[in-house]
Protein backbone atom coordinates (compact mmCIF):
# COMPACT_ATOMS: atom_id res chain seq x y z
CA UNK A 1 0.00 0.00 0.00
CA UNK A 2 1.49 3.88 -0.78
CA UNK A 3 1.59 6.68 1.63
CA UNK A 4 -1.28 8.80 1.03
CA UNK A 5 -0.65 12.42 0.73
CA UNK A 6 -4.17 14.98 0.81
CA UNK A 7 -3.60 18.21 -0.92
CA UNK A 8 -6.90 19.83 0.03
CA UNK A 9 -7.21 23.38 -2.20
CA UNK A 10 -5.67 21.62 -5.43
CA UNK A 11 -5.34 24.09 -8.26
CA UNK A 12 -3.50 23.71 -11.11
CA UNK A 13 -0.89 25.93 -9.38
CA UNK A 14 0.80 25.11 -6.51
CA UNK A 15 -1.98 22.14 -4.75
CA UNK A 16 -1.92 20.51 -7.87
CA UNK A 17 2.04 20.47 -8.30
CA UNK A 18 2.61 19.69 -4.74
CA UNK A 19 0.04 16.57 -5.87
CA UNK A 20 2.16 15.51 -8.69
CA UNK A 21 5.40 15.86 -6.41
CA UNK A 22 4.38 13.67 -4.21
CA UNK A 23 2.77 10.87 -6.51
CA UNK A 24 6.42 10.90 -8.06
CA UNK A 25 8.15 10.01 -4.94
CA UNK A 26 5.87 6.93 -4.34
CA UNK A 27 2.70 8.36 -2.75
CA UNK A 28 -0.91 8.44 -3.56
CA UNK A 29 -2.14 11.64 -4.39
CA UNK A 30 -5.74 12.76 -3.26
CA UNK A 31 -6.65 16.38 -4.85
CA UNK A 32 -9.66 18.09 -3.56
CA UNK A 33 -10.68 21.77 -4.59
CA UNK A 34 -13.78 22.99 -4.12
CA UNK A 35 -15.14 23.45 -7.70
CA UNK A 36 -13.54 22.73 -11.55
CA UNK A 37 -14.35 18.95 -12.03
CA UNK A 38 -12.92 19.27 -15.61
CA UNK A 39 -9.71 20.81 -13.96
CA UNK A 40 -9.30 18.30 -11.21
CA UNK A 41 -9.62 15.66 -13.97
CA UNK A 42 -7.16 17.15 -15.80
CA UNK A 43 -4.43 17.22 -12.97
CA UNK A 44 -5.30 13.39 -12.04
CA UNK A 45 -5.08 11.95 -15.66
CA UNK A 46 -1.29 14.16 -15.82
CA UNK A 47 -0.51 12.64 -12.39
CA UNK A 48 -1.36 9.41 -13.63
CA UNK A 49 -0.01 10.02 -17.40
CA UNK A 50 3.25 10.76 -15.66
CA UNK A 51 3.03 6.98 -13.83
CA UNK A 52 2.08 8.45 -10.58
CA UNK A 53 -1.13 7.20 -8.88
CA UNK A 54 -3.94 9.83 -8.03
CA UNK A 55 -7.47 10.34 -7.57
CA UNK A 56 -10.03 13.68 -7.44
CA UNK A 57 -12.38 14.90 -5.02
CA UNK A 58 -14.72 17.78 -5.26
CA UNK A 59 -14.63 19.09 -1.41
CA UNK A 60 -16.45 22.47 0.15
CA UNK A 61 -14.58 22.17 3.04
CA UNK A 62 -17.04 25.32 4.37
CA UNK A 63 -19.85 22.16 4.56
CA UNK A 64 -20.42 20.88 8.13
CA UNK A 65 -17.89 17.73 8.57
CA UNK A 66 -16.90 17.89 4.85
CA UNK A 67 -13.39 17.24 5.51
CA UNK A 68 -14.02 14.93 8.63
CA UNK A 69 -16.22 12.99 6.24
CA UNK A 70 -13.72 13.09 3.15
CA UNK A 71 -10.76 12.16 5.53
CA UNK A 72 -12.55 9.08 6.61
CA UNK A 73 -13.44 7.78 3.08
CA UNK A 74 -9.79 8.31 2.08
CA UNK A 75 -8.23 6.11 4.73
CA UNK A 76 -11.20 3.73 4.29
CA UNK A 77 -10.91 3.44 0.81
CA UNK A 78 -7.22 3.92 -0.13
CA UNK A 79 -4.97 4.08 2.94
CA UNK A 80 -3.63 5.72 5.99
CA UNK A 81 -2.94 9.42 5.01
CA UNK A 82 0.75 10.70 5.94
CA UNK A 83 0.86 13.84 4.39
CA UNK A 84 -1.57 16.77 4.76
CA UNK A 85 -1.28 20.08 2.37
CA UNK A 86 -4.01 22.69 2.97
CA UNK A 87 -3.12 24.80 -0.12
CA UNK A 88 -4.97 28.49 -1.01
CA UNK A 89 -5.46 30.69 -3.45
CA UNK A 90 -2.19 30.49 -5.09
CA UNK A 91 -1.25 34.37 -4.52
CA UNK A 92 0.32 33.81 -0.92
CA UNK A 93 1.98 31.32 1.11
CA UNK A 94 3.92 32.15 4.14
CA UNK A 95 6.15 30.90 7.15
CA UNK A 96 8.29 28.97 4.73
CA UNK A 97 8.76 32.65 3.92
CA UNK A 98 7.94 32.90 0.34
CA UNK A 99 5.34 35.82 -0.11
CA UNK A 100 4.83 36.59 -3.36
CA UNK A 101 2.75 36.41 -6.93
CA UNK A 102 2.67 32.58 -7.87
CA UNK A 103 2.77 31.63 -11.10
CA UNK A 104 -0.55 29.69 -11.21
CA UNK A 105 -3.11 30.12 -13.75
CA UNK A 106 -6.00 28.95 -12.25
CA UNK A 107 -5.57 32.42 -10.32
CA UNK A 108 -3.39 34.87 -11.70
CA UNK A 109 -5.02 34.14 -15.37
CA UNK A 110 -8.79 34.37 -13.56
CA UNK A 111 -7.71 38.00 -12.31
CA UNK A 112 -5.56 39.43 -15.05
CA UNK A 113 -7.35 38.34 -17.72
CA UNK A 114 -5.58 36.16 -20.64
CA UNK A 115 -3.59 38.53 -21.77
CA UNK A 116 -2.87 40.18 -18.63
CA UNK A 117 -1.34 37.21 -17.59
CA UNK A 118 0.98 36.25 -20.42
CA UNK A 119 2.20 39.77 -20.06
CA UNK A 120 3.01 39.29 -16.37
CA UNK A 121 5.06 35.89 -17.46
CA UNK A 122 6.79 37.62 -20.07
CA UNK A 123 7.50 40.52 -18.03
CA UNK A 124 7.92 39.15 -14.72
CA UNK A 125 8.30 35.46 -15.23
CA UNK A 126 10.32 32.92 -16.95
CA UNK A 127 13.66 34.30 -16.37
CA UNK A 128 13.40 37.23 -14.44
CA UNK A 129 12.53 35.59 -11.51
CA UNK A 130 9.49 37.81 -10.54
CA UNK A 131 7.10 35.06 -10.31
CA UNK A 132 7.47 32.24 -7.49
CA UNK A 133 6.99 28.55 -9.72
CA UNK A 134 4.63 26.18 -8.54
CA UNK A 135 7.10 23.24 -8.86
CA UNK A 136 10.28 24.42 -6.40
CA UNK A 137 7.39 25.22 -4.35
CA UNK A 138 6.60 21.68 -4.65
CA UNK A 139 10.00 20.76 -3.38
CA UNK A 140 10.15 22.45 -0.72
CA UNK A 141 7.07 20.96 0.44
CA UNK A 142 8.10 17.74 0.04
CA UNK A 143 11.73 18.07 1.48
CA UNK A 144 9.93 19.53 4.47
CA UNK A 145 7.33 16.58 4.75
CA UNK A 146 10.23 14.12 4.30
CA UNK A 147 12.81 16.04 6.54
CA UNK A 148 14.11 13.98 9.80
CA UNK A 149 11.13 14.09 11.95
CA UNK A 150 13.84 15.37 14.47
CA UNK A 151 13.73 19.13 13.01
CA UNK A 152 10.07 19.76 13.93
CA UNK A 153 7.49 19.12 15.91
CA UNK A 154 6.77 15.03 16.38
CA UNK A 155 3.22 15.37 14.61
CA UNK A 156 3.57 18.38 12.25
CA UNK A 157 4.84 20.69 10.47
CA UNK A 158 3.50 24.10 9.65
CA UNK A 159 3.96 26.13 6.64
CA UNK A 160 2.03 28.88 7.69
CA UNK A 161 -0.75 30.94 7.52
CA UNK A 162 -2.56 29.56 4.09
CA UNK A 163 -0.96 26.51 3.80
CA UNK A 164 0.39 23.70 6.77
CA UNK A 165 1.65 19.66 5.97
CA UNK A 166 0.04 17.48 8.84
CA UNK A 167 3.28 15.12 9.41
CA UNK A 168 1.09 12.04 11.00
CA UNK A 169 4.96 10.32 12.63
CA UNK A 170 5.84 9.62 8.25
CA UNK A 171 7.31 6.57 8.47
CA UNK A 172 9.57 8.22 5.42
CA UNK A 173 10.69 10.98 7.88
CA UNK A 174 12.66 8.66 10.33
Amino acid sequence: MKPVCLVIGAGAGIGGTVAARFAQEGYHACLCRRTDLAGLNRLVDGIRSDGGSASGFLLDATAANAIEDQVAAIEADIGPIEVVVFASKGIHVAHVVIDGAVDAPDTLRRMLGPEGFQTLRETRGYEHDGLLLPAHIADTYFHLASQHRSTCAPSRTVLGGTTEIDRRKSKRAS
